[in-house]
């Protein structure tokens, strides 16, 4: 199902150290590492300058500020706050930064491989994108911080970091009694230099609310917190349409943001540009009865599960190696001892739902897929197959239906992952 979201509470500490450089060398191996952007070196001074070797003390590092993410705001505010945050961040810091127009950072983001072609999967890291092209990225977020010794207060948080430089903080009290779009707009314009480096911690992860409302294959949730509101079942009469939404799809869990009132308004959280999802979802929720007792903007988490998997058990995907011009993320997984670190791809979490109409029993069972350079699967060998012949056919024909993100050369790629059983993954610790 989809991902826990996140709620950002009350822990931050203070950093006072630059984060190590995290360069690979020039001799690391394309199959089995995953390789790091190497940041372009400060330009040297002018061969008339006296200290030759030094780097030039003009230089300035390059910062990409990237699309704003919160799930109560609609495209057009967070459109119009990124651009408020590029000027705010340009004028609080002064001349150690340099501002990359924002034109130039969509071109650079964009879900489009080295040809122009789409990519496979358009949900790929754009902090990752910014990070090569040698460029600063940008995190924001709204917090609760300690100041002092026992203070709490709300604050916006800015920073913009990469691996080969020192980061930069800003912040800005957060304001009271206003709307969301109000509020980060006083803040952005109260941005200032936060002298602490402060990093944010996790203190908090909230999952799904357990009480959704399901019809037929969707489940709806209206403004989900702790729990649903009771107004989600007047949704009812959507969700014949929402379903056909989905058509050929195995799992899906997203967020409509919908807006009642004179001006109806609907989007799909955070999605950076309109889709044909969007519009069918969207035609459905405003054309429901509950849009006309709806007075202010809601969120809807809509999740939908194909009849054919419901219930069946989701393998554990990990991935064993990849070549160099995958982009890959760390992530943590189930395991003997409680958890451990693995490699993820972009689209690899989402093949667990195809996967499990394949009755593979216990059996682990590692595929190579070959993947040309938008990320679309083009054939998937099984070289540790399970023992059923038939879950090997469903293994293959699922595998190559799979998404992932372009690479970042423009060139064909491998990816080798184990596909195990989450029963076998957590069993209980042997005794020694």
């Amino acid at each position: 199902m989809r991902a826990l979201r996140c709620a950002v509470f009350g822990v931050v500490i203070a950093s006072g150290c630059a984060p190590a450089r995290n360069v690979p060398p020039p001799s690391a191996p394309r199959f089995g590492m995953v390789a790091y952007p190497q940041p372009a070196p400060a330009p040297m001074p002018a061969p008339s300058a006296p200290a030759v070797g030094v780097p030039n003390a003009d230089y300035r590092e390059k910062v990409a500020v990237l699309p704003l993410a919160d799930d109560d705001l609609f495209r057009a505010e967070r459109t119009s706050l990124r651009e408020k945050l590029s000027q705010a961040i340009g004028r609080v810091s002064g001349s150690e930064l340099e501002i990359v127009p924002m034109t130039e950072v969509d071109k650079a983001i964009a879900p489009v491989s080295k040809s122009g072609a789409r990519c496979a999967s358009s949900a790929g890291s754009l902090e990752m994108r910014a990070h090569e092209h040698g460029w600063l990225a940008t995190q924001l977020k709204v917090a609760h911080v300690l100041r002092g010794k026992d203070e709490l207060i709300r604050e916006l948080n800015v920073s913009a970091r990469a691996s080969w430089a020192k980061p930069f903080h800003w912040m800005a009290p957060w304001p009271s009694n206003l709307s969301t779009a109000a509020s980060y707009e006083q803040a952005i314009v109260a941005l200032k230099p936060d002298p602490h480096g402060q990093e944010m911690m996790l203190a908090a992860l909230n999952g799904r609310p357990r009480n959704n409302v399901r019809f037929g294959t969707v489940s709806l949730c209206e403004s989900p917190a702790a729990d649903c509101a009771s107004e989600t079942k007047q949704w009812s009469d959507a969700a014949s349409e929402m379903e056909a939404c989905f058509a050929g799809a195995d799992e899906v869990g997203l967020t409509l943001l919908v807006q009642g009132g004179s001006s109806p308004r609907c989007e799909i959280v955070n999605d950076h540009e309109a889709t044909p999802e969007e519009s069918c979802l969207c035609k459905a929720a405003l054309a429901s009865k509950r849009m006309a007792s709806l007075a202010k903007r809601t969120r809807l988490d809509i999740d939908f599960e194909a009849k054919d998997i419901a219930g069946k058990e989701r393998p554990l995907l990990s991935i064993i190696d990849v070549t160099a011009n995958v982009r890959t993320e760390e992530d943590w997984e189930p395991a003997r001892d409680g958890a451990r670190k693995r490699l993820i791809v972009e689209g690899l979490d989402a093949l667990a739902a195809p996967l499990a109409r394949c009755a593979r029993g216990d059996d682990t069972v590692v595929a190579e897929l070959a993947v040309d350079p938008t990320g679309k699967p083009t054939s998937a060998q099984l070289t540790l197959p399970p023992s059923s012949k038939g879950a090997r056919a469903c293994l293959e024909k699922a595998l190559v239906k799979s998404a992932f993100d372009c690479t970042k050369d423009g060139q064909a790629a491998t990816i080798r992952v184990a596909i195990r059983s989450a029963r076998t993954a957590t069993a209980e610790t042997p005794k020694k």
